[in-house]
């Protein structure tokens, strides 16, 4: 790779970091990553680059974009431990995410009899919560396989 693209990516790379951790202008960091050209990059720095994105996505809260965004990180370049463990990650608060949207759901339920009235539709939730933990696991393990990011921290999630 040429030194003008290393340095375009890592510039890229850097912006976006830094508008990460700006809330309010999470959508300008988003904005950077979406117009950028990845035709000329590695696949590993595409993966980067798809991985930012996801952590943008999650941040405005877009979850479903989120996932398409990690999952192409990660098929673009398997062995990029920082993706697994983001959507894995992504995954922990999407399941949560959905816990906490099923038992308000069967509040209304349980309300909605006691009032004898009939019973609220339900939250249309792209996955039951086991699904979504059952992809947490699966991609924390790959970050074990890859061995590239510290790992205890990932299994100490799975406790929770």
């Amino acid at each position: 790779m040429p030194p003008q693209m290393q340095e375009a990516f890592v510039k890229i790379r850097e912006q976006a970091k830094a508008y990460l951790d700006r809330q309010n202008e999470l959508q300008a960091g988003a904005n950077i990553l979406a117009t950028s050209n990845l035709d000329y990059f590695q696949p590993h720095h595409q993966s980067e680059v798809f991985r930012l994105k996801g952590m943008f996505q999650q941040a405005l809260d877009d979850s479903l974009e989120a996932h398409t965004s990690f999952s192409t990180s990660l098929c673009l370049w398997k062995q990029n431990a920082d993706a697994w463990l983001a959507w894995g990650q992504h995954c922990d608060r999407s399941y949560e995410a959905a816990c906490q949207q099923a038992a308000a759901y069967q509040q209304q339920l349980a309300t909605a009899a006691v009032q004898k009235v009939p019973p609220p539709p339900p939250p249309s939730a792209p996955l039951q919560p086991s699904n979504y933990l059952e992809y947490a696991v699966y991609c924390y393990l790959q970050v074990g396989t890859v061995g590239e990011v510290d790992v205890q921290s990932c299994y100490l999630q799975l406790g929770k």
